[in-house]
């Protein structure tokens, strides 16, 4: 004698309707490649190939680099971040070093 258990077939539907709402979701985020793009939507750089992080994402949220004494959070982190602002065309900003060896990365 089997016992069906109701609770596997509910967690296959589950499963696959997480599914196509993950690729809905994704699908509906993409833009056209020749959609024009506001200045806030400008990329600063890529986190992963399919993942810009943008001038609005910087302005909206910010970053938070949390780290170890010595663990590389401005020369390797806080570097990228601040050459990625740099790099854009008509940005500006000051930056704030607490140590004096920092003065020379900048």
């Amino acid at each position: 004698m089997t016992i069906s258990s109701p609770t596997l077939p509910l967690a296959a539907i589950l499963a696959i309707g997480a599914g196509i709402l993950f690729v809905l979701q994704f699908l509906m985020q993409r833009k056209p490649a020749n959609a024009l793009k506001s200045g806030l939507d400008r990329v600063l750089f890529y986190w992963a190939q399919h993942d810009p992080f943008t001038v609005r994402d910087l302005i909206n949220g910010g970053v938070a680099i949390f780290g170890r004494v010595g663990s590389g959070k401005t020369s390797s982190s806080g570097k990228h971040l601040g050459n990625a602002i740099v790099r854009l065309k008509g940005s500006s900003g000051l930056i704030l070093a607490a140590k004096p060896e920092d003065l020379a990365m900048w």
